[in-house]
């Protein structure tokens, strides 16, 4: 028959192993986020910002360049429309002078 002292040492021992285990059960995903989850989580947030900025500039030219074009489309309008204009006014001084040179050879 054990002594009372073995079976105190055995029940000490396998308490002792069984807080060892549940220390490991328990600090483990403690030490694996500190140590792994958390940079990665800062790396992806800083990845994911960097995409959103180069959207964000990727738009902001888009809207520029659109801008422009309306702006350099307008320009060419209102530049066609005073050469048109100056075209049918030098039309109309041409064809008068004609016409006084018809008048006047008659």
């Amino acid at each position: 028959m054990c002594s009372s002292f073995a079976i105190v040492v055995v029940l000490v021992s396998f308490v002792v192993h069984v807080v060892a285990v549940a220390f490991v059960v328990l600090v483990v995903p403690f030490v694996f986020a500190a140590l792994v989850a958390c940079p990665a989580g800062a790396v992806l947030h800083v990845v994911v910002a960097a995409l959103a900025i180069k959207q964000n500039n990727k738009e902001a030219r888009r809207k520029t360049k659109s801008s422009e074009n309306r702006k350099n489309a307008k320009q060419r309008t209102t530049e066609k429309k005073k050469t048109e204009a100056k075209s049918r006014e030098a039309k109309k001084s041409r064809e008068a002078k004609t016409q006084k040179s018809i008048e006047a050879a008659q």
